[in-house]
């Protein structure tokens, strides 16, 4: 089926292959804009891929110590990274946007759009937002987590002034309650 409507637009291809049966510079364009695309797609997937392989270890330290070995700057800066990528895929280029070019050359749009179906380009920016929506989840829990353990030291802080002040105030009362007796 993918073949037959491949040839209506003047492609033939087996898997991995591109035949073109219309040499034209024009259709070789509008297959290079989908050809390019889905290369660009592959630079943010390996980045993602490496935030990922940066990123997994945490949720099983999460598991295991209730914790994460990371500093809050740390995984802001993480976080910052997947925001940035996820800005660059779907807002900064080209990937989800069909090209000027094709306003002036609309016949060529089912040869674009049957070249990127056959890239499986839209499948495969859902399937990175989706990763990127997954890492982006963990960073909350993270954050939540230290911002949990941040307030439960602020608690302690705050436990142990009172206790000091209580201190200070038997201390006053001491003195002046038994300073009184003795004089």
């Amino acid at each position: 089926r993918d073949l037959n409507r491949m040839r209506r637009c003047g492609l033939i291809g087996r898997p991995g292959e591109f035949f073109l049966e219309n040499r034209s510079l024009e259709l070789k364009l509008a297959l290079s804009h989908a050809l390019a695309q889905s290369m660009k797609l592959i630079i943010f997937e390996n980045r993602i891929e490496q935030v990922i392989a940066q990123t997994e270890k945490y949720p099983a330290q999460l598991k295991a110590l209730g914790s994460v070995q990371l500093a809050d700057a740390d995984t802001a800066k993480l976080k910052g990274v997947l925001t940035l990528h996820r800005m660059n895929v779907n807002l900064h280029s080209d990937i989800i946007d069909t090209p000027d070019f094709f306003w002036e050359h609309s016949d060529l749009k089912p040869a674009y759009y049957e070249t990127r179906k056959y890239l499986g380009i839209d499948k495969r920016v859902d399937i990175l937002n989706d990763r990127m929506q997954i890492v982006d989840e963990m960073f909350t829990v993270l954050r939540a987590v230290q911002y949990g353990n941040h307030a439960i030291k602020l608690e302690w802080i705050v436990i142990g002034v009172i206790f000091v002040n209580i201190l200070f105030a038997l201390c006053l009362f001491w003195k002046q309650f038994y300073g009184m007796k003795m004089g």
